[in-house]
């Protein structure tokens, strides 16, 4: 009985070690080798200007730029078209890569289009949104545009 017992607990330390080594490597694979699924690296500086960019592209009238925070815009634009037109409300997040913007984040831009009365806010980040981002109910009329998206809208929008 005694070995047997200690067969079952020497092999499940066994398996707990192997656990371990295979995280450690993971671990060392993704620090040496960058996911490929990962945006390029922008500069807060360079997505601030691509954010900019697509405004301009989609022929939206800036009104306001505000910085809110070191790494966050706050844009009001206008599309003057008569029947699509209306007021957007653009907030931009620059964060470092291995983040993503928080739910409480998505959750404050959506009661500021509500009470500001916009037609429509469009949140942009150069990384990614929250997992559970579906998960949220009752949010005004919103976009989501992380990274990848950014770099394929860039690619994709006509020259002005």
């Amino acid at each position: 009985m005694d070995s047997i017992l200690l067969i079952v607990f020497g092999s499940l330390g066994f398996g707990f070690f192997l656990i371990f080594l295979l995280g450690l490597a993971d671990k060392k694979r993704k620090e040496s080798n960058p996911s490929s699924e990962e945006p390029q690296g922008l500069t807060q500086v360079e997505f601030e200007k691509a954010c900019v960019e697509i405004i301009e592209r989609m022929k939206l009238d800036i009104q306001t730029i505000e910085r809110s925070d070191e790494n966050t815009l706050e844009i009001k634009a206008h599309n003057p078209a008569p029947i699509t037109g209306g007021d957007f409300f653009f907030y931009t997040v620059y964060l470092p890569s291995n983040e993503s913007v928080s739910s409480a984040e998505i959750l404050e831009v959506s009661s500021m289009i509500i009470q500001d009365r916009l037609s429509k806010g469009i949140l942009m980040t150069n990384t990614r949104f929250t997992d559970d981002l579906p998960a949220i109910a009752e949010l005004a009329p919103m976009e989501f545009i992380d990274g990848q998206r950014l770099q394929s809208i860039l690619a994709d929008l006509p020259m002005v």
